[in-house]
C-alpha cells in the first residue's frame, strides 16, 4: 500500500508540517487618505482665486506635481480639484482629466513623469487652446502634504494667482 501526504504549507522531510505565517510580500500599513475636498474648496473661496479668469475661457487644471518624500494621490486629488471647480463655479470651460489623460497618450508620457512641469504643461494647455492652468505641486511630508495652486495665464505665461493649503 502506498501512502500519500497531502501538505498546505511547508512540508519537512520527517513528514512534519510547518505553517508559513511570514507574508510573501511586505504591504505597507493603511495608507492615511486625506479628506481633500474641504481643503481645496476652502483654498480656492479664500483667496477669490478665480476672480482673473474671463467667462468663457478655457481652464487646464493640470495632474499635480508630486514633490512630497513619498507617494501622493495625484489623480485622485487632481479628480476633486476639477469637481470643486465645476461644481462650484459657473463662468469657464473646465478640460475634464480624461481628455488631459487622452493627450498625455498620445504625447507618450506619463503623469508621474518628471516631464509633468510648467514648461510641459504650457505645451499641453497650447495643444488643447486653454486660456489658463491651474497647476498644483504637493510637497513636504506626504503624510500631511502642503500643496499649492498657481493660476497662470497660457498666453502671458504670467502667474496671477498662488495660493497654499495644507492636509
Amino acid at each position: 500500500m502506498i501512502s500519500v501526504h497531502y501538505c498546505i504549507g511547508l512540508c519537512n522531510y520527517d513528514n512534519t508540517f510547518t505553517l508559513n505565517t511570514k507574508p510573501a510580500l511586505s504591504v505597507p500599513s493603511q495608507i492615511n487618505l486625506i479628506h481633500w475636498e474641504p481643503i481645496i474648496l476652502n483654498m480656492l473661496q479664500n483667496a477669490f482665486f478665480f476672480d482673473n479668469i474671463e467667462r468663457g475661457s478655457v481652464l487646464l487644471v493640470n495632474i499635480i506635481k508630486n514633490n512630497t518624500n513619498g507617494i501622493f494621490q495625484t489623480n485622485n486629488v487632481t479628480n476633486i480639484l476639477i469637481k470643486c471647480i465645476v461644481e462650484n463655479t459657473g463662468k469657464y470651460n473646465v478640460i475634464d482629466i480624461e481628455r488631459l489623460h487622452s493627450v498625455y497618450r498620445e504625447l507618450g508620457v506619463f503623469p508621474e513623469d518628471n516631464r509633468n512641469s510648467y514648461n510641459f504643461s504650457m505645451k499641453i494647455a497650447n495643444y488643447l487652446q486653454a486660456n489658463y492652468i491651474l497647476y498644483g505641486i504637493a510637497y513636504g511630508n506626504s503624510e500631511k502634504p502642503n500643496l499649492e495652486l498657481q493660476l497662470i495665464s497660457v498666453k502671458t505665461g504670467e502667474i496671477l494667482r498662488v495660493v497654499s493649503g495644507s492636509a
